[in-house]
């Protein structure tokens, strides 16, 4: 059981990229999928991300 003063949390997101791109070069690349300020780049044009947490307030 948790306290009035806790709380639980979670997050789900899903993004797919289409199209081209500038790479740092200004080379055309195919766009790739970066969700939020997670920093991870996928890689590929898709990526999911899901965040669950704990939140205790003082």
């Amino acid at each position: 059981m948790l306290s009035k003063r806790t709380d639980l949390y979670a997050l789900a997101g899903y993004q797919k990229a289409s199209g081209n791109t500038l790479n740092a070069s200004g080379k055309v690349v195919s766009a790739q999928a970066s969700i939020g300020d997670y920093g991870v780049n996928s890689g590929t044009n898709s990526q999911e991300v899901a965040v669950v947490g704990i939140r205790h307030k003082f």
